[in-house]
């Protein structure tokens, strides 16, 4: 790994991420620094989530992937900060372009990067793939949260 990056557990991005099961949408956090961060999120049989298609299948819905990428991006923004202890949450979602679902079985791997950044406010870019092939791609605005 990259010097200033750091590979996490799900137990320590507990206290930067305020979401709880069943809606915590991360597995693992792979890397994380200032402007960007890759995490993991496994499909399994076991999650309460899946939509039924008659052709794919159970398949995690389009919006709860660009959940996981929004609590990504929220670990980014939230990431070496003091002054934001409720976290980040989601203003908009611009751009959401969906080439296919997620299905039980596969492991998304999750990508967000700063777009661009203000005090509170950000903006990113995201992405999630299964090995090579880009599952659904965003743009995401973020709010640092100053509330508990």
């Amino acid at each position: 790994m990259n010097a200033g990056r750091t590979e996490k557990t799900l137990e320590e991005t507990l206290t930067l991420l305020p979401h709880a099961y069943p809606f915590r949408f991360l597995d693992r956090l792979i890397e994380i620094n200032k402007t960007s961060a890759i995490g993991i999120k496994a499909i399994s049989a076991g999650d309460f989530f899946h939509e039924v298609d008659g052709t794919t299948g159970s398949a995690l819905p389009a919006l709860l992937i660009a959940e996981a990428l929004a609590q990504l991006s929220g670990l980014v923004m939230a990431n070496g900060r003091s002054d934001c202890p409720g976290g980040a949450y989601l203003v908009g979602i611009n751009e959401l372009h969906l080439k296919r679902g997620a299905r039980v079985g596969e492991t998304l791997r999750l990508h967000a990067e700063t777009i661009i950044a203000f005090e509170t406010m950000a903006r990113f870019s995201a992405k999630a793939t299964i090995g090579a092939k880009e599952v659904l791609k965003c743009e995401l605005t973020m709010a640092l949260s100053q509330d508990i």
